[in-house]
């Protein structure tokens, strides 16, 4: 199989989608079924949203990295977030402390990924005017131009992601789905809820 041929651009056949679909409910199903098998306390319903969660996510990123690999920018997948945060923010400049916060990563993690950025040639480091101490990271011109083609190639398909979502049906994902991290972010899952929560899983593999 071509790489155009395994691009999300193609449409599946039917028999394709149905089979795809088939596999990933017996996934999400399956896996909580057998949980609830071995440990009847368990929430299936709430394992099932999570497996879902899980395959939607790599689902989506999978077809993201085709995409981009489909652009010949197969090593700029992990970093897309930055680029497209610059090329949306006005001067396409930011500094990394600014990058970290809105995109909630740490600022080691911030460093990685404009390192590789950099080696690209699409980004550069640059000191800042007014503050010298502070470091700004901007698009470099072929920074721009792979952005150019690739941003809205990213959001059409984030349509596609959403094909036969109704517009309420789109509002109620994205509302579920951030209380759904808002259950799951560092700020709920402090250190003394995961202790809890290990000792608690040690308990009931304990009976």
């Amino acid at each position: 199989m071509t790489l155009a041929e395994n691009s999300p651009s193609r449409k599946r056949s039917p028999s394709e989608n149905d089979q795809v679909q088939v596999h990933g409910e017996a996934s999400v199903y399956g896996i909580a079924r057998d949980y609830k098998e071995v440990y009847p306390w368990v929430d299936q319903l709430a394992m099932e949203a999570n497996m879902a969660v899980h395959a939607g996510y790599w689902a989506a990123h999978e077809a993201s990295k085709k995409l981009i690999s489909a652009m010949g920018q197969g090593r700029t997948a992990g970093r897309f977030t930055i680029l497209r945060l610059l090329f949306l923010t006005k001067g396409h400049r930011l500094t990394q402390n600014e990058i970290s916060k809105r995109l909630m990563i740490t600022a080691a993690t911030v460093t990685y990924l404009i390192d590789g950025l950099v080696k690209e040639g699409l980004v550069k480091r640059h000191t800042h005017e007014q503050d010298r101490r502070t470091i700004e990271v901007l698009l470099t011109p072929k920074g721009k131009t792979v952005c150019l083609r690739l941003i809205p190639a990213m959001a059409r398909l984030a349509e596609t992601f959403c094909q036969g979502f109704s517009e309420e049906e789109k509002q109620t994902l994205v509302r579920l789905l951030l209380k759904f991290w808002n259950n799951a972010n560092g700020e709920v899952l402090d250190e003394r809820a995961i202790a809890a929560i290990l000792a608690r899983g040690e308990k009931d593999g304990a009976e």
